[in-house]
């Protein structure tokens, strides 16, 4: 099985020089997710996995592969289809392969997923709805609002203004941010975010991406990457979700 063969590859090397990369065979998109918190890493640790024992050890790798690299497994443990992965599947004839310099960009969006669930937890628990709305307020002004400003300065123009596809994402970012900045508190419009957020990830990584890293200069995707403001990171005090 190549894929145990790459995986063995990867972790034998330091953890240094696999920061921010990807095992051959699997999505960089949602490599960060599968081995939330280093989980595969340090199960390989334990098992002492080397290039003289892993034989002996393909069905222990068989079973990390089965509980960690089939979808995204987030700390939750919620499981969450790969918005690209998720589309080679539908269709194994166009391959998608996430360009290195927009990755960072899939990781946000894979972040606002997880925002999307963690609203459609709090309200099937019943929290108090002013709980969810102060993070959501939150994670708009920190994340998601720096997230539109760079796709609208160095991604859009890669298109122009007038292409339909930029049109779309550009009336989504505003219906979102009225959603986003609207004081009404209520189940309902936190659904409508919810929701909302959800179609927009799902259209720009299977369709406005995919043009974008087609069209695009490697100096216009080297300037996207340089102006990226690196992973969300997160240590919210009030985890209504749990």
């Amino acid at each position: 099985m190549k894929l145990i063969s790459d995986l063995i590859s990867f972790f034998s090397q330091p953890e240094t020089e696999t920061k921010e990369k990807s095992p051959n065979g699997l999505c960089p998109v949602c490599w960060g997710y599968q081995q939330y918190d280093g989980k595969i890493r340090h199960l390989i640790k334990d098992k002492q996995i080397d290039i003289n024992n892993h034989k002996e050890s393909r069905p222990f790798f068989e079973e990390v592969i089965k509980k960690h690299v089939d979808g995204i497994t987030l700390k939750e443990g919620l499981v969450e289809d790969c918005p690209t992965c998720s589309k080679q599947k539908e269709d194994k004839s166009q391959p998608l392969k996430r360009h290195t310099s927009i990755v960072p960009l899939s990781k946000d969006h894979h972040h606002a997923l997880l925002l999307c669930w963690k609203i459609t937890q709090g309200l099937k628990k019943n929290i108090d709805v002013t709980r969810i709305k102060t993070y959501v307020d939150w994670f708009w002004e920190n994340h998601v609002l720096l997230h539109f400003k760079i796709e609208e300065k160095y991604l859009f123009p890669i298109l122009g203004s007038n292409h339909p596809l930029v049109q779309q994402a550009l009336n989504e970012h505003k219906t979102l941010e009225q959603l986003f900045t609207n004081n009404e508190c209520s189940d309902t419009q936190l659904e409508q975010i919810a929701a909302m957020l959800n179609a927009h990830i799902r259209f720009e990584e299977r369709v406005l991406f995919q043009e974008i890293q087609q069209q695009a200069t490697n100096e216009q995707l080297n300037l996207i990457e340089k102006h990226h403001q690196g992973e969300t990171c997160e240590n919210w005090h009030d985890e209504f979700w749990k």
